[in-house]
């Protein structure tokens, strides 16, 4: 039968001042057990707006972060049409080279720049997604301008990296506004 220790300790005041940050350690008495470490606010106002990281020295104000996560959702969906219209240009692109063994294809992606890893991990990548979709082409700026220039639209591409940058952007000026409170005692 095993039992535990339980001790709880302030390690600072919430952001409102009438409540604190309280961390609860909860130990086995056993040799082979590790501790049970968290932290709490202990103050029903800041409890429902603030969120505390892990290690329980920093809270951030949840509507602040609002923002932020529409910005990332945004940068992520602009990324997303960007890799995808370029990936499609690689399959173009791919159609027209012959490669007589997959050992071919990866030598020559790694020449390219655009894949990294093993030739056994190029394998394994091959059996799941076809050529186009191993590896990064957007690692090679002067292979993705080539494919823009050969099968693409080159004021599509360049509104697809306005987007991108944009959201970037946005992204960086919305993170920059999350109100965080550091836990002092």
């Amino acid at each position: 039968m095993s039992t535990s220790e339980t001790i709880t300790y302030k390690i600072g005041k919430c952001p409102c001042g009438k409540g604190s940050v309280v961390k609860t350690v909860v130990s086995q008495d056993n040799p082979w057990s590790s501790a049970d470490v968290s932290n709490h606010i202990e103050c029903s106002r800041c409890c429902s707006e603030w969120d505390l990281n892990h290690s329980g020295d920093r809270l951030t104000l949840r509507s602040s972060t609002i923002p932020s996560q529409k910005a990332s959702k945004t940068r992520m969906e602009a990324t997303h049409d960007l890799d995808t219209y370029i990936r499609d240009l690689t399959a173009k692109y791919f159609e027209g080279q012959n490669f007589k063994t997959k050992k071919a294809e990866h030598e020559y992606l790694i020449q390219l720049g655009i894949a990294t890893g093993s030739y056994r991990t190029y394998l394994q990548d091959r059996k799941r997604s076809p050529m186009h979709r191993v590896g990064y082409p957007r690692k090679n700026e002067a292979f993705v301008n080539q494919l823009v220039a050969t099968y693409g639209d080159k004021i599509q591409y360049q509104t697809l990296l306005t987007a991108v940058a944009d959201a970037d952007t946005a992204y960086l000026a919305a993170s920059a506004k999350i109100v965080r409170h550091d836990v002092k005692p």
